[in-house]
This record gives structure tokens, sequence and C-alpha cells, in this order.
């Protein structure tokens, strides 16, 4: 069984410093790129009672969908993906850390996220990004999101101002409201997963 060590130690934490400082409860936020991205989104997204915004750089949400050096890095960790070793937390390892799966089954409040990707990533992939993005609207969830062509290192080579000027920790709070749009018309197509394919 792999056992969730690190989650584990972040909440006991959390815990601490909201025991022995004075925090905003409704201003905790949640920020990484690459393997922070990816633990950002797992951890955070599963606690919507601490987090108010999440923002994720280049982050891998489905490591089991594309073999990957970085898959072959967790294997050593987590075992290969056809056995899917059992987690503490329930069901296998490798579908716990799909969090695709994850937002299209929960369409509870989630913390808002914000997320930059790129389509000339080598490093975390594009393939896995598109149906995270299509979930999270089609379960409504609070998200902004861009991508554009820097690559894993670049990965805010290109985008928006608008979307890089999105400020999420004076912008979201977890006791405030705020205007959501699916299915927006000014949204880009991010495409089928081949870097080919869809909007830039």
């Amino acid at each position: 069984t792999v056992v969730n060590y690190t989650e584990r130690y972040l909440l006991a934490l959390m815990d601490w410093v909201k025991a022995n400082y004075a925090v905003n409860v409704n201003r905790v936020y949640l920020n990484g790129g690459s393997m922070g991205g990816t633990g950002s989104i797992s951890f955070g997204l599963r606690h919507p009672e601490i987090f108010a915004a999440i923002y994720a750089q280049v982050p891998l949400v489905s490591p089991k969908l594309r073999e990957s050096g970085f898959t072959t890095q967790l294997s050593q960790i987590w075992g290969s993906v056809a056995v899917n070793l059992p987690s503490s937390d329930g069901g296998g390892v490798w579908d716990r850390m799909n969090m695709t799966a994850y937002v299209a089954s929960h369409v509870e409040d989630l913390p808002f996220l914000k997320i930059q990707n790129s389509r000339n990533d080598f490093t975390l992939t594009w393939q896995q990004i598109p149906q995270f993005y299509r979930e999270l609207n089609n379960a409504r969830h609070g998200f902004v999101a861009a991508w554009g062509q820097g690559g894993h290192v670049q990965s805010s080579q290109g985008l928006p101002s608008e979307f890089l000027g999105f400020d999420v920790y004076n912008k979201i709070t977890r006791n405030s409201s705020y205007v959501a749009i699916s299915n927006s018309s000014a949204n880009d197509d991010p495409g089928n997963g081949d870097v080919f394919d869809g909007d830039p």
C-alpha cells in the first residue's frame, strides 16, 4: 500500500501554522510549477475546506495517460501503472493521481484554479491537458486557463496579459462569490491533445 505521508504531513503543518500564527483562513493559497504544480493540484483540489485558490504552472494532471520519463520515475516510487498499487486513501495510486477524473466526479465547489500549460512541453506533456480543461468546464468548476508554445521552462511566454495579470491572491477568497461563465464564446479550443490540433 502506498501511504500518503506527504499529504498527512502537510495537513499537520497547516494545523500548526493556524494554531501559532494569525492566519486569515479565507485567504490560504497554493502555488507551484512542474512537480510543484502537480502537487498543488493533487493536494489543493482535495481540500476546498483549506484553500481559496491554486495557481499551477505546467502540472501533470494524469500521470498514467502517456508513458514518459516522468511516469518511469514515478513508477520507482509507486510501482507500475499496470499493477496500480493500492493507495492508503482508497483505490489504486495511479487512479488517485488522475485529477481529470477527480474534477469530473466532484461537482462540489473546489478551490479556484489558475493553470497554465505549454503545447511544446516535452517534460509533462500536453496530451494530458485538454481533457482536464474540458472536465473542469463541464463540472462548472471555477478556473482560468491559458496555454502557449513556450515549452516547460518558458510556459509564460506569449500568454495573454489578462491571464498573467489575473491575481488569484487578491481576487479570490473562500468566503466570497465570483462570476464564472462556462462555454464562453471567448474560449479558445485546446484541441485533442495533439500539439498540432486546436488553437495555439
